[in-house]
């Protein structure tokens, strides 16, 4: 991407948790600066409190949506009329729908025919055609279980007092009160389908590469330009994410996973998918 993006981040708090939340942000500083922060709600419901109390600590403006009629979710309806308010009156040339709803695919289809980049951030077990309605899919359970893993491993384990005995009860079948921790885990039911969003296997990865290479313009005994390789790569599969594969970078990635060789010919990065290509 030549320009970092101006982006809007509009959240869907009935369908995904705060603990997704940091990982958002992360991934969305790596493409520009985020001008708009909202998160859309029932906040009357005490279901959202998490919402609630990280709105107020990050900075998030709560979006209010009332409910009504119990089991309908008014807060979708706003976050399309505040998207495209935004995408008609302001300077945002990207947009972040963080959910896993597929009933968002219209709006990031709309969003993209106006000329934005869209970016959908959601959890594995959604739908396909949601990952296909955006440029980029951010995968965030599956992220976050990477990132989680990571941390474990720098953390040094704490050593029990085995002469010490921590006493246990079990919790009441019917009658104890949901915590904020509890109301974190609560997420959306998976759509009912077996065409869900999936990261791309390595194998095929490496076919795709090997494919886009032959078809490049810049292609040269064995040789093209790791720049349109990788922009080809990321349109065809908005959910790759070189974190997914435990890889420190892009170029990492490409090297260490797929075997690739990657060289600077005068100020131009080339890549190769001949592992054993002696660099010259």
């Amino acid at each position: 991407m030549d320009k970092d993006l101006t982006i809007a981040l509009l959240i869907d708090c009935d369908n995904l948790s705060t603990s997704y939340y940091d990982i958002i942000l992360d991934e969305l500083s790596e493409l520009g600066q985020v001008r708009y922060k909202r998160a859309y709600a029932d906040f009357s419901n005490k279901t959202n409190s998490s919402w609630s109390n990280l709105a107020i600590s990050k900075g998030i403006m709560p979006v209010h949506a009332f409910t009504p009629v119990k089991g309908k979710n008014t807060a979708d309806m706003s976050i399309a009329i505040d998207a495209m308010d935004l995408h008609h009156d302001s300077e945002v040339d990207a947009f972040c729908l963080a959910t896993s709803d597929s009933d968002f695919c219209r709006l990031a289809q709309r969003l993209k025919e106006g000329g934005e980049y869209v970016i959908i951030a959601g959890k594995e077990n959604s739908h396909e055609s949601l990952s296909n309605s955006c440029h980029k899919f951010i995968m965030l359970d599956k992220l976050k279980k990477i990132l989680d893993e990571q941390k474990a491993k720098t953390v040094k384990p704490v050593k029990l007092d085995k002469t010490k005995k921590i006493a246990t009860k079990a919790a009441p079948k019917s009658s104890a009160k949901r915590t904020v921790k509890d109301e974190e885990e609560v997420m959306v039911a998976p759509e009912k389908d077996d065409q869900n969003v999936l990261a791309p296997q390595k194998d095929e990865l490496r076919n795709k590469v090997a494919e886009y290479m032959e078809k490049s313009k810049n292609y040269n005994e064995g040789w093209a330009n790791y720049s349109e390789i990788i922009n080809m790569l990321e349109k065809q599969y908005p959910q790759f994410n070189y974190k997914i594969y435990g890889a420190r970078g892009k170029q990492d990635f490409f090297v260490s996973t797929l075997g690739c060789v990657i060289k600077t010919v005068d100020t131009t990065c080339k890549i190769s998918m001949d592992g054993d290509k002696k660099i010259k």
